[in-house]
Formats: C-alpha cells, structure tokens, sequence
C-alpha cells in the first residue's frame, strides 16, 4: 500500500524499538519477509509474553514511519518453548503453527505453541 521505501523504514523502526524494548539477553532477527524470529534465553513460563505485550504496547504509539506519521504498527507472535534434545527447526515448526494459528484467529496477538 505505502510502497517499498516505507516497508523498508517500517521494518527498520521495529528492529529498533524491538532492541530498545526488549532484554540485552534476547536476540532478534529478520526470518523472512515480514517475519522476524525472536530467541528469548531463559525465561520462565509466561515470561515471553510480557515481554511480546511489552513491545506490542511501544509500537502502539510509535511513530514507525516518517513518510506516513499516522502508520501504527501491531504484530501476530506465535511463541514456544525449546524442548530438550528436540532440533531447533522443530521449535521453529512450532512456532511457525502458532504465528499461523494468531494470524486466522485475531491479529496482533500471541499464540503458544
């Protein structure tokens, strides 16, 4: 809708108020697209999701975008927990079912898996 130039800007401003937002500890990175992947080293049960909320509230207000002032920026999150002995690219699938579950149900929410 707002062309290459804004997507850009928009994933830009995410990365960074994702790093202002979120612990030292956590990693996140660019999977795909529009999709990020967000490792979250030894957080208790529950946690993921205060720190999700956390960054969903800061983008809330957040003016993501200088081209489009009035752009607002929510996101679908589909979190699990990494199982011992288990590959990561399981984790991942997990994740990946969860984040597919939040985006048919209502958006801009988290979704274990």
């Amino acid at each position: 809708i707002h062309g290459h130039a804004v997507g850009d800007e928009v994933l830009r401003n995410f990365a960074a108020e994702s790093q202002r937002v979120l612990r030292e500890t956590d990693v996140i990175a660019r999977w795909g697209g529009e999709e990020f992947l967000l490792m979250m080293p030894e957080v208790p049960p529950g946690a993921p999701r205060i720190g999700l909320d956390r960054l969903r509230s800061a983008l809330a207000t957040l003016q993501i975008s200088n081209a489009v002032p009035a752009l607002r920026l929510g996101f679908s999150a589909g979190i699990t927990t990494y199982r011992m002995g288990e590959t990561i690219e399981k984790a991942i699938e997990r994740a990946d079912q969860a984040l597919y579950q939040a985006k048919l149900a209502v958006r801009n929410q988290s979704v274990a898996g």
